[in-house]
């Protein structure tokens, strides 16, 4: 956590001046059950105690007020990212064709092999087992997999999905524990592999698929000035999504050390509008970290969902997923179930011609390679 600073067991005594400046963004973190006011609180968490808050003078925070805080962490404000924005739908900068990235695992060799032009990137994903320590992590498996990466110039993700990192539902002892098997993996491959990529999978920020839907539909009903349940509610959805916010800043320390954002923008219904919401909130908040974002697509949808279990999505619905990714961040990684898979689907038989998914996928890649070799015939 060497890019956070932490103070704990205050016991009274004052911040010192090389933790925090001006402007920096400080989350306290009391004892469960007071909430400590403080000038200008964005966010209070009632479950698991957070307080949120912006202070431009420390010194006028009292020693007795601090009496009443575990631990204060102060994100720098290169971190510190905006309110939610009036305008949520503003499109951002869009990242040139030839520096966009493609990124393809699973069944990503339909895609090189017969369109070897295109440039598509091959992806190697990996977790750490069940590790809840770094002494539990299996280092030796953990070079390998790297080693085995590096020479096959595939780009290493890390999968780690099995720990608790969210403040809004697990305490923040919990969180601090998995975010020390987090470092012990980014310094293990600094060290090992000095010139691999570090990024993890779905791990920043925490996905939440409702959370950003609720926003924005209550915003949209704010601003055509209907009178209804989510007009009536934009305060109540305004402070989840800054409850949100404020979760992913926490992990904040670990996400400014890794080499590239991967968010988690899967398929959970086949309401498009409701996807587009989901995934336009999610890469703003990846970008507040300060690197690139590659969010990851499945061509088919999550499994949560019963009723459409695997199957694959809409040829339209998944042009305007990998649309909406062009349009917002660095590249894409998609990924799918290998050949071999253990599921009960005959998965090659999706990589084909007969397939509009597919054949959007393919166009997809086309329009950018076109868009980024104007000259070529």
């Amino acid at each position: 956590m060497s890019n956070f600073a932490l103070i704990e067991n205050l016991e009274g005594r004052r911040m010192l001046h090389g933790g925090l400046g001006d402007g920096d963004f400080v989350s306290m973190v009391p004892p469960a059950g007071p909430k400590m006011e403080a000038e200008a609180v964005l966010a209070y968490n009632g479950l698991d105690p957070v307080i949120v808050a912006m202070f431009s003078d420390p010194d006028s925070i009292e020693p007795e007020e601090w009496r009443t805080l575990e631990k204060v962490y102060v994100v720098p404000e290169s971190v510190r990212g905006a309110q939610p924005t009036e305008n949520p739908g503003e499109p951002m900068d869009v990242v040139p064709a030839d520096q966009f990235q493609v990124i393809t695992t699973g069944n990503g060799g339909y895609f090189s092999e017969n369109y070897d032009h295109l440039n598509v990137g091959a992806l190697m994903i990996f977790g750490v087992g069940h590790a809840e320590t770094p002494e539990e992590i299996d280092y030796e498996d953990l070079r390998d997999r790297l080693q085995i990466a590096v020479d096959e110039g595939r780009t290493p993700v890390f999968d780690v999905e099995h720990l608790k990192v969210d403040i809004d539902r697990h305490s923040t002892d919990e969180v601090d524990r998995s975010m020390l098997v987090y470092q012990a993996v980014i310094d293990f491959a600094r060290a090992e592999f000095p010139e691999v990529q570090i990024g993890f999978y779905g791990t920043f920020p925490i996905r939440d698929y409702w959370t950003p839907i609720y926003y924005r539909r209550a915003l949209e009903s704010v601003a055509e000035g209907r009178d209804d349940f989510w007009a009536a509610n934009i305060q109540r959805y305004t402070d989840r999504y800054m409850d949100w916010q404020a979760s992913n800043d926490y992990l904040a320390p670990l996400a400014r050390q890794v080499d590239v954002i991967y968010p988690s923008l899967y398929t959970f219904s086949d309401d498009p509008q409701e996807w587009q919401w989901y995934a336009e909130e999610s890469i703003k908040q990846a970008e507040r970290f300060g690197k690139p974002v590659i969010p990851f697509l499945w061509n088919r949808y999550h499994q949560s969902n019963q009723d459409l279990k695997w199957q694959t999505i809409d040829g339209d619905f998944w042009r305007l997923q990998l649309d909406t990714v062009r349009a917002n961040a660095a590249g894409v990684a998609i990924w799918d179930f290998s050949a071999a898979t253990s599921v009960d689907l005959d998965v090659a038989a999706d990589y084909s011609t007969n397939n509009a998914w597919y054949n959007q996928t393919v166009d997809f890649f086309e329009d950018i390679f076109e868009e980024a070799n104007p000259d070529d015939e």
